[in-house]
C-alpha cells in the first residue's frame, strides 16, 4: 500500500512539475511576443545606402581589398598569456 501511495506522489509530482514548466514556457512566450513594438528595422545603420558601389562610383570610404592597408596590431592589445 506504501509503494502504491509513493508512485502516486511521484506520479502527482513530476505532472506538477510538467504543468509548471509549460506555463512558465507560455508566459516567457507571451512576454517576448507583446514586447515586440513593431517591425524590425531593414538594413543597417546607414539606411538608404546600398551595402555594394555602383558601377563608375567610388565612395570615398569604399576601399577594395587589395588595395587595402596591412592591419597594424594595436599596441593597447599586445598582451601575454600566463599559465600557471
Amino acid at each position: 500500500m506504501n509503494d502504491l501511495q509513493l508512485l502516486g506522489g511521484v506520479l502527482l509530482t513530476l505532472a506538477v512539475l510538467g504543468a509548471a514548466a509549460i506555463t512558465l514556457t507560455a508566459v516567457i512566450l507571451a512576454a517576448a511576443s507583446a514586447a515586440r513594438s513593431g517591425p524590425a528595422p531593414h538594413g543597417g545603420i546607414r539606411p538608404g545606402r546600398s551595402p555594394h558601389p555602383e558601377p563608375g562610383q567610388a565612395p570615398d570610404d569604399w576601399i577594395r581589398p587589395d588595395q587595402a592597408p596591412d592591419p597594424q596590431p594595436d599596441p593597447d592589445d599586445a598582451r601575454v598569456l600566463v599559465l600557471r
